[in-house]
């Protein structure tokens, strides 16, 4: 299909050139001349006009001004569908990494919200990154991700705030259904764009392993911030974590089941089965990835070569049997440090690396997946296409 395309060489080659401007500084119309245009899902040649910071159709029409791409390869951005790493501390880092790696729009389901209302007129600049937030995660008391926030992050980004900081803004604790339609109804007031919650091996909930929320307020959750026009995304761990998503009718699971476990758990809690797969397409349920995850916090952790193996042989036959059955795939790293495809690289890219090295897509399909998650982050607006009417963002 694209020649530039047959090597995964032709990505640093696209990440190395500049983004054309998604404004334009003066009114009148714009054409772009002698290129070829790829979206993702079809390639094309010609000109293309834009005018402010739409593509408008005006084929045959004398321009105010003509650029000449000399036959460039011109393509629509990328998108990051899972990190947590728009917040103010690191705005300035994160946003450079994003835009220099070509990725445009980013889903970041958990967040602190007072650290995202200061630089929320920062977003959806012709220079800054596009967001989705969920502001704060629905947990069971004391379920993931609160030991993260008080233990770990509170340290690393937020001067050692405690508990009390974090409760009610970060995560809402919950234990019945009136809980959950409080803690729906208080990120809806704040203006969520969708609801993030976690099962972490659901399985052993009854058992006294209780680090998500209790499954079994899983449907009521949906229920809830469906009727709210809420999407849900489900952090999940194990396989059975998926069954349960799935069943209870989430519109996102992040993580692959097998992304990493501890040494406690063993790889069966984490294989997926056919009918698991067919039953996640048929109800609709789109899967984002995090495979790179393993091998950043592996090595970070010293996680034996033979565990990093494994690893890869559960996230790769897992992606096979989705791919097979039909469920859209997504691309996110939940990376948000400096780590990726080396040192200073954007992780949404080490992602992307990732999933053509384990050999579940070809470099020409990871790159329409990657564009594609950049639609689903923003479902209502059109980005990603050349038609006229679509945003003019895009890569040269």
């Amino acid at each position: 299909m694209l020649g530039v395309m047959h090597t995964w060489q032709a990505i640093g080659i696209l990440l190395t050139l500049a983004a054309a401007p998604a404004l334009v500084a003066e009114p009148g119309l714009i054409e772009y001349r002698n290129a070829t245009w790829w979206d993702g899902r079809s390639e094309f040649t010609g000109s293309r006009y834009v005018r402010g910071d739409r593509f408008e159709n005006f084929e045959g029409v004398s321009a105010e001004s003509i650029v000449d791409l000399g036959g460039a390869l011109v393509i629509a951005p990328f998108g990051e569908g899972h990190n947590h790493n728009i917040l103010r501390p690191i705005f300035d880092y994160a946003n450079q990494e994003y835009l220099s790696n070509a990725v445009f729009y980013a889903k970041i389901p958990g967040i602190h919200p007072p650290e995202i209302e200061p630089i929320r007129d920062l977003l959806a600049r012709a220079d800054t990154v596009d967001a989705s937030f969920s502001l704060g995660m629905i947990t069971s008391p004391g379920g993931h991700p609160v030991g993260i926030y008080v233990g770990f992050l509170s340290e690393l980004l937020y001067g050692g705030a405690g508990y009390e900081d974090f409760r009610g803004l970060a995560f809402h604790e919950v234990a019945s259904e009136a809980d959950v339609t409080k803690a729906v109804y208080a990120l809806a007031s704040r203006g969520t764009d969708f609801i993030k919650t976690a099962l972490v091996y659901s399985e052993r909930f009854d058992d006294g392993f209780q680090e998500g929320l209790d499954p079994d307020l899983l449907p009521f959750l949906v229920q809830e911030s469906h009727e709210l026009g809420l999407e849900v995304s489900v952090h999940v761990e194990s396989a059975a974590d998926f069954r349960r998503g799935v069943a209870a009718g989430v519109d996102e699971i992040n993580h692959l089941p097998g992304f990493i476990w501890g040494r406690e758990e063993n790889v069966g809690d984490h294989l997926l089965t056919e009918h698991d797969a067919r039953s996640a397409a048929e109800s609709g349920v789109a899967v984002v990835t995090t495979t790179h995850y393993a091998n950043v916090i592996g090595k970070r952790y010293s996680f034996p070569d033979v565990a990093l193996t494994q690893f890869k042989h559960v996230q790769r036959r897992n992606l096979r049997l989705l791919i097979d059955a039909g469920v859209e795939i997504r691309i996110g790293s939940d990376v948000y440090d400096r780590t990726g495809g080396g040192e200073g690289a954007d992780p949404t890219r080490g992602e992307v690396e990732n999933l053509v090295a384990l050999g579940v897509f070809d470099p020409e399909r990871a790159l329409s997946v990657w564009i594609d998650t950049g639609r689903k982050i923003f479902p209502h607006r059109r980005i990603a296409c050349f038609e006229s009417g679509c945003e003019a963002s895009f890569l040269v």
